[in-house]
C-alpha cells in the first residue's frame, strides 16, 4: 500500500478472516484484526469506494472497542497498555471523520482527532512507544485527507513525534513542507531536541528576525489560532538564559551583537540605552533574555507561560543580587546588578581607612565583604525579628556600629544609605517577580474555567508561583504590603490550595500586617472549599486555642458549615486520644520522672553514707534526717506522680480504658505509697522498685501489635457513610470542588508501630471505595513537616 501498489494490497487485505468482536479476547490480536480492517478501508479510499471504506472502518473500530474495556478493567496498574489501542482508535476515528466528510462535502475538524492521538501517546509509557502508531497515522493522513489538510495534520504528527523522542521521523514529516512560519519554527524545535542548541537558536532568532515589527503573526491549525510571535519570544528568552550560552564566551559576546544590531534596527531604545551599559560578558544572554521576557508580557499580556518565566526571571535575579551583596563570589559581575560591595568599599575608603579600621587587623576588601553580609542579613531575605524597614535599618545600624566601633556617625549614615538602595533594588526585582505570578495566577485560572486541558508542569508552576510569593510576602510583607492586599483579595484559591499546610504554618509571623494577610487568603480559600481547611484549623486550635487567627477562622467555618467543624472536631479529638492512649501516656510520664528519681537516688546515696559515717548522731537523728533529705529530694517527682493519681481518676471512655484501669490502678497506687513513705530510708532505692515494675507491665503492654478499634474508640468504630472529608485526598472530578472523598468507615484493627514514639496506624475506606492509610502521631512534633 505505501509503494503504491493498491490492487496487490486489497488482494492480500482480502485473505484475512472476517471476525466479530465477541470472538476476540486477546488484545494484540484485536490490534491486528483493526489494523487490517484499517488498512480495508484505506485501500477503498484509493479506489474511491467511500461506502464500502466506512463499513470496513466501523469494523476496524469495533475490534478495537471491545479490548480497551477489558484492558482498562482487567489490567489492574498496567492501565498504560490500554493507551495504544487507545491510539489505534483515534487513527480509525481520523479516517472515519474525513469519509464522512467526503460523502457529505461538509468539512471535518480533523485537528479533533489529531488531539486526542497526542493525549494518548502522552499517557503512554516510554517503554510502549511504538512508531508504527505514528506511521498507521501518517498512512491515513495521506489517504484520506487533501493536499492542504494532510501538510498541516503532517506538521502536528511531527510535533507529537518530536514530543515523543522519533526525532528522525519528525525530520522526514517537516521537510515535506519546510517554508511555512510554522515548519520553521517546528524545525527549530527539532534542532534544539537534539541537542544542537546554538543552530536552534539562530534558525529561532531568524523567525524572530522574521516578525521583527512584532505585528501579530496567526498560524491556522484548522479551528485553533494563536500568535506565533509570542511562543517565539517566550522560546528566544529561555533559551538566552540556557547553560550553554552562560558559560561559553564566545557565544555569548555573538548573542550580544545579534541583539545589539536588532535593536538598531527596530529602534528599540529602551533597550539599546541598557545594553549599552553592559560589557560583554557570559552574563549577557540571560539579562538579554530577560528584556525579551518583559516585551513578551507587554505585547502578549494574556500568554500565561510569558508571565511565570517572567516572573521567576525577576525572582531569580533579585536572589542573585543578594548572593552578589554578602558573598565572595568569584567571576564577572552579572549585567543589571548593582556591586554593593564596590560601593561599600567606595564609602570605607572616603571615610578615611584609618579613621575606620583603626588598628584592626582587617583590609578594606575584607570588611566591605562583611559590611556585605550584614546587609544580606537584614535585608529580609534571612529573616529578622522585626520584618520591618525600620526594624532592619535598626538592626544595620547597630551591626555596623559593632564591626566599625572607630567609625563616626557620618560614616555609618553613608553605609546606611547604601543598604536602603540595596533594598530598594532588590524590593524591584521581588516587586516585578510578585506582580508577574499574581497575573500568571491569575490568567491560569482563567484558563482552567474554559476546561482546557492542564498538565503536571502547569501544577508544578501553581506550587512555585503561590510558594514564592508566600516567601515574598513572609519576608517583604511589610514594604510590599499594598500590592499583597490588592492581589490576595482576588487571586483565585484554587492554586493556593496545594500549599494550605505552608500557609497555617505562617500564622505565628512576627508581623500583625503578615498574619492578617494570611487569615484574609485562608479564609477565602476556606469559602470556596472548606474541605482543605477544616483539618488544620481545628487541630491547630486544639493546640493553641489563644491564637486569635486561628479562633477567626474557626468560627468563620463554624458559621459556614457548622455540622461538618462539628464532626471534625469530634472525629479530631478520638484520634488524638487514640494516638496516646492511657498507657502509653502514663509510661511516657513515668519514664520522665523516672529520669528525676534516678537524679534524686543518686543524692540519697551521698547523704546516707554521709550521715551514716557521722557517729556523733543518735539513730533516730539519723533516720529523722534521713526522712527529711528524702521528701525535700523526692519532692518534684512526688507532684508529677500526684498529677498522674488525678488523671487516673477520670472516668473512663471505652473499654479498654476500663481494662487499663482494672489491670494498673491498685498497682499504681501502691507504688505511689511505697515511693512517698519507703520502709527503709536507708535503702531509697528499694522504694522505687515497685514503680518499675509498674513501667515494666506498662512496656509489655504497649508493645502490643495490634488493638481492637471498637475497644479504643467505640464512635470512630461506629461511624458509617460519613460527610466528613479525607484529611490529605485530593478532590476527586477535577476541577468540582464539590465532590470530596469522604469517610466511609474505619477498619477494625489498629495497629501498633514498635518504635520510639509508638505511632499507631489506621486504615479508612474512603467514599471512592479505596482504603487509605494513616499514622496517628501523638508525641511527635510535626511543625517542620508543615513547611516541607
Amino acid at each position: 500500500f505505501d509503494a503504491g501498489e493498491i490492487q496487490q494490497a486489497e488482494e492480500k487485505i482480502s485473505r484475512v478472516p472476517d471476525m466479530e468482536p465477541k470472538e476476540i479476547r486477546d488484545l494484540q490480536e484485536s490490534l491486528d484484526l483493526s489494523d487490517s480492517y484499517l488498512l480495508k478501508a484505506l485501500v477503498n479510499v484509493k479506489k474511491n469506494r467511500i461506502h464500502d471504506a466506512l463499513a470496513a472502518i466501523e469494523k476496524s473500530i469495533d475490534m478495537i472497542q471491545e479490548p480497551i474495556h477489558i484492558a482498562h478493567s482487567e489490567m489492574g496498574c498496567q492501565l498504560q497498555a490500554a493507551n495504544i489501542p487507545a491510539v489505534m482508535l483515534g487513527c480509525c476515528s481520523f479516517v472515519k471523520e474525513a469519509l464522512l466528510s467526503k460523502k457529505s462535502g461538509i468539512p471535518s475538524a480533523y485537528y479533533d482527532s489529531v488531539t486526542q492521538i497526542r493525549l494518548e501517546l502522552h499517557k503512554c509509557d516510554s517503554s510502549l512507544h511504538n512508531i508504527g502508531l505514528l506511521q498507521k497515522l501518517l498512512r491515513a493522513v495521506k489517504a484520506s485527507c487533501r493536499a492542504e489538510d494532510a501538510s498541516s495534520l503532517m506538521l502536528q504528527m511531527a510535533k507529537i513525534a518530536r514530543r515523543q523522542g522519533n526525532l528522525d521521523f519528525a525530520e522526514g514529516l517537516i521537510a515535506k513542507d519546510g517554508s511555512a512560519l510554522t515548519a520553521r519554527y517546528e524545525k527549530a524545535q527539532l534542532l534544539l531536541a537534539k541537542g544542537q542548541h546554538m543552530l536552534g537558536f539562530q534558525t529561532m532568532w531568524d523567525l524572530l528576525l522574521h516578525i521583527r515589527d512584532f505585528s501579530v503573526a496567526v498560524v491556522m491549525y484548522e479551528k485553533d489560532e494563536f500568535k506565533i510571535s509570542e511562543k517565539i519570544l517566550l522560546k528566544v528568552a529561555k533559551l538566552l538564559q540556557h547553560k550553554s550560552f552562560c558559560q561559553v564566551q564566545e557565544q555569548a559576546c555573538n548573542v550580544f551583537t545579534c541583539v545589539m544590531a536588532f535593536c538598531q534596527a527596530n529602534g528599540i531604545d529602551a533597550w539599546l540605552s541598557q545594553l549599552g551599559e553592559m560589557t560583554e560578558s557570559a552574563h549577557v544572554p540571560e539579562i538579554v533574555g530577560g528584556f525579551f521576557l518583559q516585551e513578551c508580557t507587554a505585547l502578549h499580556p494574556g500568554y500565561t507561560k510569558g508571565w511565570a518565566e517572567y516572573a521567576s526571571w525577576c525572582y531569580r535575579q533579585g536572589r542573585r543580587q543578594m548572593d552578589w551583596t554578602g558573598k565572595s563570589t568569584s567571576g564577572p559581575m552579572p549585567p543589571g546588578l548593582v556591586d554593593q560591595r564596590a560601593r561599600i568599599k567606595g564609602a570605607l575608603i572616603d571615610s578615611g581607612e584609618s579613621n575606620v579600621l583603626g588598628g584592626m587587623d582587617i583590609s578594606v576588601d575584607d570588611m566591605a565583604e562583611k559590611i556585605g553580609e550584614i546587609f544580606v542579613a537584614n535585608n529580609g531575605d534571612d529573616g529578622g525579628l522585626d520584618p520591618t524597614t525600620a526594624g532592619y535599618l535598626s538592626s544595620v545600624r547597630r551591626a555596623c556600629e559593632s564591626a566599625l566601633p572607630l567609625a563616626s556617625p557620618t560614616s555609618i549614615d553613608s553605609l546606611l544609605k547604601i543598604w536602603r538602595s540595596a533594598r530598594v533594588h532588590v524590593l524591584n526585582l521581588y516587586t516585578s517577580a510578585a506582580k508577574g505570578y499574581f497575573e500568571y495566577l491569575r490568567l491560569s485560572q482563567a484558563a482552567s474555567d474554559s476546561n482546557e486541558t492542564r498538565s503536571c508542569r502547569a501544577e508544578s508552576v501553581d506550587i512555585t508561583a503561590t510558594l514564592r510569593l508566600l516567601r515574598l510576602l513572609v519576608k517583604y510583607g511589610d514594604d510590599m504590603q499594598a500590592l499583597f492586599s490588592e492581589n490576595l483579595q482576588t487571586t483565585p484559591t484554587r492554586p493556593w490550595r496545594s500549599i494550605v499546610p505552608q500557609l497555617f504554618a505562617r500564622l505565628g509571623h512576627a508581623q500583625p500586617s503578615v498574619r492578617q494577610q494570611v487569615q484574609a487568603l485562608i479564609t477565602r480559600i476556606g469559602d470556596s472549599s472548606p474541605h482543605d481547611v477544616v483539618y488544620p484549623t481545628i487541630v491547630g486550635f486544639e493546640e493553641n486555642n489563644s491564637s486569635r487567627e486561628l479562633s477567626g477562622l474557626l468560627e468563620n467555618l463554624k458559621a459556614k458549615c457548622p455540622e461538618l467543624v462539628s464532626s471534625v472536631q469530634r472525629m479530631v479529638r478520638e484520634l488524638a486520644r487514640c494516638a496516646v492512649l492511657k498507657e502509653d501516656d502514663l509510661l511516657c510520664e513515668l519514664q520522665e520522672v523516672s529520669q528525676i528519681v534516678s537524679s534524686g537516688l543518686r543524692l540519697m546515696r551521698e547523704e546516707v553514707a554521709r550521715v551514716r559515717g557521722n557517729a556523733t548522731l543518735a539513730e533516730q537523728d539519723r533516720v529523722r534526717i534521713l526522712r527529711e533529705k528524702y521528701d525535700a529530694i523526692m519532692k518534684p517527682a512526688d507532684l508529677a506522680l500526684d498529677r498522674l493519681r488525678r488523671a487516673f481518676a477520670a472516668p473512663a471512655e471505652c473499654d479498654h480504658d476500663r481494662a487499663f484501669l482494672a489491670q494498673h490502678h491498685g498497682a499504681f497506687l501502691e507504688a505511689c505509697r511505697a515511693f512517698r513513705a519507703p520502709d527503709s530510708v536507708y535503702s531509697p532505692d528499694a522504694a522505687w522498685e515497685p514503680m518499675r515494675a509498674v513501667m515494666r507491665a506498662l512496656g509489655r503492654q504497649v508493645r502490643r501489635g495490634s488493638l481492637t478499634l471498637s475497644h479504643i474508640s467505640p464512635y470512630l468504630a461506629s461511624l458509617r457513610s460519613t460527610d466528613i472529608p479525607l484529611p490529605g485526598v485530593a478532590l476527586e472530578g477535577g476541577a468540582d470542588e464539590s465532590q470530596h472523598v469522604t469517610i466511609a468507615s474505619f477498619e477494625g484493627r489498629v495497629e501498633l508501630l514498635l518504635t520510639k514514639t509508638k505511632p499507631k496506624k489506621i486504615t479508612v475506606a474512603g467514599s471512592d471505595g479505596r482504603s487509605y492509610t494513616y499514622l496517628l502521631k501523638g508525641r511527635e512534633d510535626l511543625h517542620l513537616d508543615e513547611r516541607m
